[in-house]
């Protein structure tokens, strides 16, 4: 009785969707403007004109009156892997034409990112058109593709994140619910369970039973296809929901080959689990990046990554430090870990946090999507969350070095490399990826979190004293010999005692005009050294009077942080760390062999 319901219910055929021009590839295959409004991913409309396909259009004529409330685009080709959407055109701009009887059609002119960019991706358009006979997609500009002119749209879905369900999309979620129903998804759920087991127990897999489970994730189980085709043009992907149990067997697979399928899966449902299958697909990432952080061949002074050696700093300014003993420290953020190279060798010899790499999310005061990271974040002795600043304090013994995280966590490191102290500073309210700073002499340790600075003294390790920054967070700092503080204020060095007072700008108009970006550190002499984000170097006198200036190299820093020992400058920038020795690219007064390394 259901299904005759279903049957005598579903909407008269229309004239069916038409194209301005319609692509016929190399296969003879023909692709329709019907293919753009089945539910299906994997099939597309593909313009087939001459040039870039401006002008070219795409159109739905509804079978009756429809109320409008969304539009979903779904652009590029989405039926293989990623790097396969840049192979043809997607369209950049588009203008949305929904005919009205008796009234002015109503237009939305959107401009959609790039899939083969972001990834794929689906663009929904709130638009209000009561009572619309037709739909029409124009294509007004398009990103090029990479071997093929033709612009691709995969889907084009109405009222699937706005408006009433259509009848029929209420009737095939009733029949789901149905015994009949039940008994369909039962048995794909099988299937699906039987295609895992032959993969899992083949030696090296079987690839057509997986490539049946990535279909079957991108765009649903056989069963509700066949019930999905009897849906007006359009509504078809209100029903078509992925298959969960295959979406399950390929997790459980652990191939990156799924990733494309699953981020799919989560571009045809909305709310909860479009964002639960989205995060499965990152985490399903992460974990293939995980998995590859094995190889240990990089070069040295680091590269972006997780394996020993190479840095991760999501954008954010990676500290770092140099001593005596020809050790250059670097906090690597991104991975939970402080790491120690060589100054010669640029190779690392020493690595501080957790012993395990593990995915996570953890990121300061928010979350990010999952990652992997080169140390698992933790609150144990000797692990770390997000390292933002560290300190190195010479002794004859060696180092001691102090390291701060995000979560106000202060470590002492002694010079046999052991744990010695785990603080944690008595602040209020989380930090952001710049208001984390800790310096350090042999008296005392500074602490600034925010706007609020915590002075230790290093016998005692008593309750700090307190002292509250009046102009707000710093972005940098550096401690003098006289235990007074110079605090990085934009363009502005300014001292402060540890008590809060102000004293005043120390620099003047010595850094010059534009910049942006800078950073400050003091060398085993005490001497003060800036690093502007055009290349350039200054070696102070004293605050206020520079020593020299040197351009060590073209470059454009992002948010570079400085270390200097015995004249030669490191500095962290885009997850590497940058060498020169500042006395021979003055000497040379060029950009020659003496300019920054990179070591790559």
């Amino acid at each position: 009785m259901l299904a005759e319901l279903f049957v005598a219910s579903a909407l008269a055929a229309p004239a069916g969707p038409r194209a301005s021009s319609e692509m016929v590839d190399g296969d003879k295959v023909k692709h329709t403007a019907a293919l753009a409004f089945d539910g299906l991913l994997g099939t597309y409309w593909a313009e087939g004109a001459e040039g870039p396909g401006d002008g070219q259009w795409i159109e739905l004529k509804f079978d009756r009156p429809t109320d409008v409330s969304s539009i979903s685009l779904f652009p590029g080709y989405l039926g293989g892997a990623n790097r396969e959407i840049r192979e043809y055109g997607r369209p950049k701009l588009v203008t949305i034409t929904l005919e009205v009887p008796g009234g002015e059609p109503v237009t939305r002119q959107e401009r959609l990112l790039d899939p083969g960019e972001e990834g794929p991706l689906r663009h929904d358009v709130a638009i209000s058109a009561p009572g619309a006979t037709s739909l029409r997609i124009t294509l007004d500009e398009s990103f090029s593709g990479g071997l093929y002119g033709d612009v691709v749209l995969s889907e084009v879905a109405v009222n699937f994140v706005g408006g009433a369900t259509p009848p029929g999309v209420q009737q095939v979620n009733d029949w789901l619910s149905s015994p009949d129903g039940t008994a369909a998804a039962n048995a794909q759920r099988e299937a699906a369970i039987a295609l895992f087991d032959q993969i899992s127990g083949a030696e090296f897999g079987d690839r057509e039973s997986f490539r049946t489970l990535l279909d079957w994730t991108a765009d649903g189980a056989p069963y509700l296809r066949e019930k999905v085709s009897k849906l007006p043009f359009g509504f078809r992907m209100h029903a078509l929901q992925p298959d969960k149990t295959s979406i399950e067997a390929l997790l459980k697979l652990k191939d990156s080959n799924a990733i494309p399928a699953i981020e799919r899966a989560s571009l045809r449902v909305t709310g909860a689990l479009a964002e639960d299958l989205a995060r499965r697909a990152k985490l399903f990432l992460a974990y293939q990046d995980l998995l590859g952080a094995k190889v240990r061949n990089l070069p040295p002074w680091g590269k972006p990554g997780i394996a020993q050696g190479a840095l991760r700093g999501f954008g954010v300014g990676l500290d770092i430090a140099a001593d005596q003993w020809g050790h250059v420290f670097v906090a690597d953020t991104g991975n939970h870990r402080v790491q120690r190279f060589g100054a010669d060798s640029g190779v690392v010899d020493k690595v501080w946090g957790s012993p395990q790499a593990d995915v996570t999310d953890v990121w300061f005061d928010r979350r990010r999507e999952p990652y992997a990271a080169g140390a698992a974040p933790g609150e144990e002795n000797g692990q770390f969350s997000n390292p933002a600043s560290l300190a190195v304090v010479g002794g004859k013994a060696g180092d001691t070095l102090f390291v701060l995280d995000a979560v106000g966590r202060l470590t002492e490191i002694g010079p046999e490399g052991g744990v010695e102290r785990v603080v944690k500073v008595p602040a209020e309210g989380a930090v952001g990826p710049d208001e984390a700073h800790v310096v350090a002499n042999a008296k005392v340790v500074v602490v600034i979190l925010a706007a609020e600075g915590f002075v230790y003294d290093r016998k005692s390790w008593e309750e700090p004293e307190r002292f509250e920054l009046k102009e707000g967070p710093p972005s940098g700092a550096v401690l003098f010999s006289n235990t007074k503080l110079g605090l990085r204020y934009d363009e502005h060095l300014i001292l402060y005692s540890t008590d809060g007072f102000r004293h005043g700008d120390l620099l003047g108009d010595t850094l010059g005009a534009g910049f942006e970006g800078w950073d400050a550190t003091l060398d085993e002499r005490g001497k003060l050294w800036v690093v502007l984000d055009t290349g350039t170097v200054l070696k102070y006198k004293k605050p206020g009077k520079v020593d020299f200036a040197v351009e060590v190299g073209e470059y454009s820093f992002e948010v570079p942080r400085i270390a200097v020992i015995d004249d030669r400058v490191y500095i962290t920038e885009r997850d590497r760390i940058l060498h020169a020795d500042a006395l021979q690219v003055l000497e040379k007064g060029d950009a020659g062999s003496g300019n920054l390394e990179m070591g790559e």
